[in-house]
């Protein structure tokens, strides 16, 4: 025996909830319809409507019901939601804006208790205005006037500020969502005890998050730094270059180490050996030598200054000069 499955449409039109939904299955399984609804109210500007729901029906006009429950039958169908309007009341529309955006909108009958929705953040706190520039504050009345309302809530927010790196400590500030936020601006840290081995910088860089006010929600950013470690380093002046070394004592040399943080730089012209005249054995001949400047190495190229990026020695550069017929 073959067995032959058809299938077929079900178009759902749910006119009260404008759907219009359209199902193809196989004629006997079930699709997805609520046989049973809740009264419904309907805000519109001027009423509130509170509907029935009736029941299904084949045809627009609502004469033939649907008694097929959910099971698609051996054809297409078109199905309609019947409603029935069983009480209306003059409304006015409460739109309630947050941040400028339209988060309720709802009827409420002239003259009743003003009650907001409950699942809006509403607090002792919050304050109303008229316009989404926050330039006029309100009262909301006590009972529903005979206009529409525009309202625009305010809230407090607050900016968690957290700085893990240097000062460990978290500083939490607030204020109304729209409004300016002045954030810290740290010094920066130096840690150097002294001792002249290594020096520490935390440099303050910002935050990870540029904010210039108050959001309408809680924020955390959090403190962002620069860290550089820098060590100390020794500079060695050395006079052992092209001078005899009879004549080295002859020099009175200003300073011999210097202890320098890396990445200094050094003006060499403040450093000037002298040299002291001396005559020599031959009587009347006088020897001395000309200091020229400083190298990085012996024989080297006179510079004028140094930066510091490890321990180095430098060399003073000399020209000799030989003076005859002194007495």
């Amino acid at each position: 025996n073959t067995s032959v499955e058809y299938y077929h449409d079900v178009r759902i039109v749910n006119s009260i909830l404008n759907t219009d939904d359209t199902i193809h299955a196989i004629t006997g399984s079930s699709f997805d319809l609520f046989l049973f609804y809740d009264d419904l109210t309907v805000s519109e500007p001027e009423k509130t409507t509170t509907y029935k729901f009736i029941g299904w029906y084949t045809d627009d006009t609502y004469i033939n019901q649907w008694n097929g429950g959910n099971v698609v039958p051996e054809y297409d169908v078109t199905l309609y939601a019947k409603w029935e309007v069983i009480n209306v009341v003059e409304t006015r529309l409460v739109n309630i804006y947050d941040n400028g955006k339209l988060i309720s909108s709802t009827g409420h009958e002239v003259g009743e208790i003003l009650v907001l929705p409950s699942d809006i953040k509403i607090l002792d706190t919050t304050k109303f205005y008229t316009d989404a520039n926050y330039s006029r504050e309100c009262i909301l009345p006590k009972r529903m006037p005979n206009n529409a309302l525009e309202i625009h809530i305010r809230n407090i927010y607050t900016v968690t500020i957290i700085d893990d790196t240097c000062h460990n400590n978290t500083i939490v500030l607030s204020a109304y969502q729209g409004e300016q936020i002045t954030l810290p601006n740290y010094e920066s840290i130096v840690i150097d005890d002294g001792s002249m081995t290594q020096r520490e910088t935390y440099t303050f860089v910002g935050f990870d998050s540029d904010i210039k006010e108050f959001a309408n929600t809680d924020i955390v950013i959090n403190a962002v730094w620069n860290h550089e470690i820098k060590y100390y380093y020794n500079v060695t002046f050395s006079k052992d270059n092209n001078i005899a070394s009879a004549y080295k004592s002859n020099i009175e040399f200003p300073i011999d180490t210097i202890r320098v943080l890396e990445g200094s730089t050094i003006n060499l012209s403040q450093y000037v050996p002298k040299w002291e005249y001396t005559t020599g054995k031959l009587i009347k001949v006088d020897w001395h030598y000309d200091f020229e400047g400083w190298s990085t190495k012996k024989g080297g190229d006179n510079i004028t200054e140094i930066t510091v990026s490890a321990d180095m020695t430098i060399y003073a550069n000399w020209d000799g000069v030989v003076k005859t017929g002194k007495a």
